[in-house]
């Protein structure tokens, strides 16, 4: 009889969770390790009785052999942040390798985890009692994520995942909270493991059950409680499911570890079958009886069907593997059909022609072209066998018939038949051998070996270099190298020049033909041998091609005696084909004077520019260039009627030359004829849209070019003829036209013109009325007093009641007088002022004079106004005695200005003024208000004339003294500048040498 109420043993329970946990002390930085789950020890590779009591990092430190290693950083990090936040911390992936057993530290074991730290916090005093530490090993998904071969996730199905996993998190983290036994923790790690887990009695029937796997089921605790393991509804995926269930819980009663991959109704309502990776562990009591059955699943779904995916991707693979296979072997073939089946044609041509040159009765001429016939017979010949050699090493029907012969002889040999080339091209060619050498290998392919390495030194060597070939012993090797004086290879390209049909130049501009296969063949060849070839030297001083050989053949290898080492000379010719020049130069047929029209031939093989010179010199002139670049030239000072180019040329292609002449207006009419050998499609279109006009493939018959020569220059002449006849018909409508537009444009100017002076004259109407205005109403303000006063004057001087008027009012009358009366002389002279600085008659007269006591008199003058305004006036001077040599009535007005200006706009308030010496030997003159101040976007405006902080303004005045202060202190090489914010008051800065040079006497104006 079982007991349904009973407590389950929980550190049990914890210890053999499926979950990988550690339980650790909050004690930084050591973290001491007091729990941890069985298949955490399991995954780890360590033992219980081992870690526990010590510090994590003791027991995990970081591979000491990956120097990227931030395992431990990252994880201390996040323990510390746990501490101080006492919030649960979940970590990115991290690459933390575990150290093997038996290994002492030295040997570890590349892994990655998720981890996810947690703490457990006495809820009375709030202090952290436990870190929880759980990981997941995801080694295996970033392994198969690396080979590309997990499936990708949408953004939104990682954003629900994230916000799924942090709700989980959030919710664990407030159960740790509320939690610190050892058994209300070990429950909460059961329900928070993302695997399924469930504890069975001895006889199958449900004790305990995990969160995860009642949400998977869609079931509730008391659903499944007390029933069988086999019973339950989420196995009825089908009849047989349930027994197989069963048959497994069985086999684990004989205390057997079972394991099952079985399907699984999941999802409310049971809707969705998954795979779960199932698993059965016999828990013993104390006298060795299983007592439970601790059950875990985990949902493998996903990783059933990305196991599926990759088997059928490698289904796919080993397909297309196999495909490919095929298909390399029918390129073989087709190489190999191909080149035996040209060698025949070639055969057939070469030896007549070879014939007929050599008989004496045939003339020289007939005898050139016979020999251009065979060396370009010749030179396809080696194409051929070429194509040939890969085709037969690709299949592997090549290997080498050893020989003992003497290296050094061969080498000689072969040198020898390249010593008229060496002539030819002024190339310094030397041998270097350091002693006889004999040598076990093919002759035939050591003689390819070297003829392509001789080769490809001559092709990149330029006149009056040097190329060396050295031979030497060194150990159990044979060492050879060609070394030239040649551009060299870069870095980059020096594996490339061994791979077929590579280059190491652009395929459009190289500057030397080829087809790329020497260096392959002969890089396979030494290969065969069991040697090397490398490519050394510096770029842009050489390159040197160097060799080494067994000195030995193979053991168990046929070695045949040789005693003479024989050259192929067929080889040799075939070698040599591309670089013997022609016999006859290519001359251009080119005469001013007459009517052929001039066809410019862009081509750089010298037998096909000849050949194509003899085809149009007899019915055009013909002008040739031995590339895109001097094509280009030419087409610039001869304009030809035509221009016929290859495409694959050097230093400029001929689609780049075509590209820069349509760029020319001059040549923009030009037609263009291309050469190629490519029979392609797509290029053909692009070249005809890049603006060639027409476009032949090799191999040509020689009718069919000048056909089409002569069709394109007719049409070249004939819209030419159009041209010109409808340019003299229209030449008169131009220059109609062109004069109604010049008309036109003198219109436009003189109607812009007139626009402007309008606009300048309705500035100046509005400056005048906005003139007249101001000083109607400042000149009548003073007539009036003065009106006024003279008014009352005049009723003092008749007696009242038999009385006279006192002196004292009547001085008083007259003063107030006065002051009207020079207020208005004030106006007056600062209106001439203006017109005397607008007409540039204002002059200044400079004067020694102590600018101190002038300072202090003109303040003085001012005390009335300051006390009648109310302004509590401080004048502030460095020194009593201040020579300076300035126009001293200018200097008055400057300082009377700048005193009215404060008075007017600051009532009220103080005013300060000081002057003070500099070390620059300038006078410094600061007048500072309290005012309202003036916006800064005013500023400018207020030394303008008439220049006012607004018309609305309470302070009368024309604006007028800060524009004459402003002209005044610029006369005298000086500045004034306003430092203001609005509401802060004003502060007026003037400076002005002690003794300005360059100023105008008023006799000099």
């Amino acid at each position: 009889m079982n007991d349904f109420s009973m407590k389950p043993d929980f550190q049990t329970l914890f210890e053999a969770s499926p979950g990988l946990y550690l339980v650790l002390l909050p004690n930084s930085p050591v973290f001491t390790i007091i729990a941890v789950s069985n298949a955490y020890l399991q995954a780890t590779k360590t033992k219980r009785e081992e870690i526990l009591g010590k510090g994590i990092f003791e027991v995990f430190p970081d591979n000491p052999q990956d120097p990227h290693a931030t395992g431990v950083r990252n994880l201390r990090t996040s323990l510390e942040r746990v501490i101080i936040s006492k919030t649960f911390d979940v970590m990115t992936v991290q690459k933390y390798d575990i150290a093997l057993p038996d290994s002492q530290g030295k040997e570890f074991e590349e892994r990655y985890w998720s981890p996810t730290n947690t703490p457990v916090v006495n809820p009375q005093t709030k202090e952290i009692l436990y870190i929880i530490h759980r990981v997941e090993d995801v080694t295996e998904v970033i392994h198969l994520k690396q080979k590309g071969l997990e499936q990708e996730k949408t953004r939104e199905e990682l954003t629900e995942e994230l916000e799924r996993k942090e709700l989980e998190i959030f919710s664990r983290a407030k159960e740790f909270k509320e939690a610190h036994s050892s058994g209300e923790l070990a429950k909460i790690i059961l329900d928070r493991m993302y695997q399924f887990v469930a504890l069975f009695d001895s006889e199958g029937r449900f004790l305990e059950i995990n969160k995860p796997a009642l949400d998977g089921s869609g079931l509730q605790k008391s659903d499944i409680l007390g029933a069988y393991l086999w019973e339950v509804s989420p196995w009825k995926v089908s009849e047989e499911n349930p027994k197989k269930v069963h048959r497994a819980f069985l086999k684990a009663t004989k205390g057997e570890f079972v394991r099952e991959e079985l399907e699984l109704l999941a999802g409310a309502g049971g809707t969705q079958i998954i795979t779960i990776d199932f698993s059965l562990i016999p828990i013993r009591n104390d006298q060795g009886k299983i007592a439970y059955y601790l059950g875990e699943g985990r949902n493998i779904t996903e990783k059933k069907l990305a196991e599926a995916e990759i088997e059928h991707k490698n289904t796919q693979l080993n397909q297309l593997n196999e495909r490919l296979k095929q298909l390399d072997q029918l390129k073989t073939q087709f190489f190999a059909n191909v080149s035996h089946e040209l060698r025949t044609p070639l055969t057939l041509i070469l030896g007549p022609a070879e014939k007929m040159r050599d008989d004496p009765n045939v003339l020289q001429e007939h005898r050139q072209e016979l020999e251009v016939i065979i060396r370009n017979g010749r030179l396809l010949l080696k194409h051929v066998n070429d194509l040939l050699d890969v085709s037969r090493l690709e299949a592997g029907k090549i290997s080498p018939s050893y020989v003992k012969f003497n290296l050094g002889v061969l080498i000689k040999s072969i040198a020898s038949n390249f010593e008229g080339l060496a002539r030819d091209k002024d190339i310094d060619l030397s041998i270097e051998l350091t002693e006889p050498l004999v040598l076990y290998a093919d002759p035939n392919m050591i003689q390819r070996v070297l003829l392509n390495l001789l080769s490809n030194a001559f092709k990149f060597t330029p006149p009056h270099g040097r190329i060396r070939i050295l031979s030497s012993k060194q150990d159990e090797s044979v060492l050879i190298s060609v070394q030239d004086t040649g551009q060299g290879i870069p870095e980059p390209l020096r594996q490339n020049i061994f791979e077929r049909f590579k280059q190491g130049e652009d395929p459009m501009t190289k500057s030397v033909a080829g087809t790329g296969l020497g260096l392959a063949i002969a890089k396979e060849f030494v290969e065969l041998h069991q040697g090397s070839i490398v490519v050394e030297g510096k770029p842009g001083e050489g390159a040197h091609l160097t060799i080494r050989l067994p000195a030995q053949a193979p053991p168990h290898v046929v070695v045949i005696e040789q005693a003479d080492t024989v050259v192929s000379l067929n080889q040799v010719a075939q070698s040599l084909a591309e670089f013997k020049p022609s016999f006859r130069q290519v001359k251009d047929s080119f005469k001013a004077g007459n009517d052929k029209g001039l066809i410019l031939i862009v081509e750089d093989n010298a037998d096909l520019s000849l050949f194509l010179t003899d085809i149009l010199s007899q019915e055009f002139n013909v002008e040739t260039a031995a590339n895109g670049q001097e094509g280009l030239q030419k087409a610039r000072s001869l304009r030809p009627d035509l221009i016929l180019s290859d495409i694959m040329m050097p230093k400029m292609s001929g689609e780049q030359m075509v590209a820069e002449i349509r760029k020319l207006a001059e040549l923009d009419t030009i037609p263009i004829m291309l050469l190629t050998a490519k029979a392609d499609e797509q290029l053909r279109i692009q070249l005809l849209k890049g603006g060639a006009q027409d476009y032949l493939i090799k191999p040509f018959f020689s009718q069919e070019v000048l056909a089409r020569v002569h069709n394109l220059v007719a049409i070249k002449r004939s819209r030419e003829h159009l041209q010109r006849e409808l340019d003299s018909t229209e030449k008169d409508l131009h220059v109609l036209t062109m004069e109604i537009l010049q008309n036109k444009r003198q219109l436009k100017i003189k109607a812009e013109a007139l626009e402007k002076l309008n606009g300048i004259l309705q500035d100046s109407i509005q400056v005048r009325d906005e003139f007249l205005s101001i000083a109607s109403h400042e000149l009548k303000t003073p007539v009036s007093a003065l009106k006024m006063q003279l008014q009352m004057v005049d009723r003092k001087i008749v007696p009242q009641a038999n009385q006279m008027p006192s002196a004292e009012d009547l001085k008083k009358s007259f003063d107030m007088s006065l002051k009207q009366v020079e207020k208005f002389v004030d106006l007056i002279n600062n209106l001439l002022d203006v017109s005397r600085i607008r007409s540039g008659r204002m002059g200044i007269s400079p004067s020694p004079f102590n600018l101190a006591p002038m300072v202090k008199e003109v303040f003085e003058s001012f005390a009335a106004q300051f006390s009648m305004a109310h302004c509590p006036a401080q004048l502030m001077m460095t020194q009593d005695d201040i020579c300076v040599e300035w126009d001293k009535m200018r200097t008055q007005e400057i300082f009377a200005n700048l005193f009215s200006n404060a008075i007017k706009y600051a009532p009220g308030k103080p005013v300060k003024v000081s002057v003070q010496q500099s070390l620059q030997k300038t006078i410094i003159i600061t007048v500072e208000d309290q005012g309202p101040g003036i916006a800064l976007s005013l500023q400018e405006k207020i030394f303008e004339r008439f220049g006012r902080t607004s018309p609305s303004t309470h302070a009368s005045g024309m604006g007028l003294g800060l524009f004459i202060v402003k002209n005044i202190v610029e006369a005298h090489q000086g500045t004034i500048y306003l430092k203001s914010d609005a509401g802060q008051g004003a502060k007026f800065i003037v400076e002005i040498p002690l003794k300005p040079e360059l100023i105008l006497k008023k006799e000099e104006i």
